[in-house]
């Protein structure tokens, strides 16, 4: 299966301009961290038991902690198979602050 993949700026645009669903999938203290402002998270582990909880009228785009870690596309690849609009972004938290985008804290 081919995931689409965007860039941070890509990611930014719709960030800006459209009704989309920024979600995080590593580990929730990761998230705490720092994470991408305005993302969720729902740690991949978890994914499977909160589907529900994410809609299919909107475009969802995965991320992670930087182009190593995978999680994101297999979050992904997960969500398209349950029927979901879903892209992904590789370079994740790392490359977003890295670049000065926003982002934010939860400790």
């Amino acid at each position: 299966m081919q995931i689409e993949m965007v860039t941070k700026e890509e990611l930014l645009t719709m960030l800006n301009n459209l009704d989309v669903i920024v979600l995080n999938v590593l580990p929730r203290d990761w998230y705490e961290q720092a994470h991408i402002k305005g993302s969720i998270s729902i740690p991949l582990e978890e994914l499977p038991n909160h589907l529900n909880c994410l809609s299919k009228d909107k475009l969802i785009v995965t991320y992670c902690a930087s182009y190593e870690c995978t999680s994101c596309i297999e979050a992904a690849e997960l969500l398209a198979n349950y029927g979901f609009n879903v892209k992904v972004y590789r370079g994740g938290t790392k490359e977003w602050i890295e670049a000065g985008l926003p982002w934010e804290s939860s400790t």
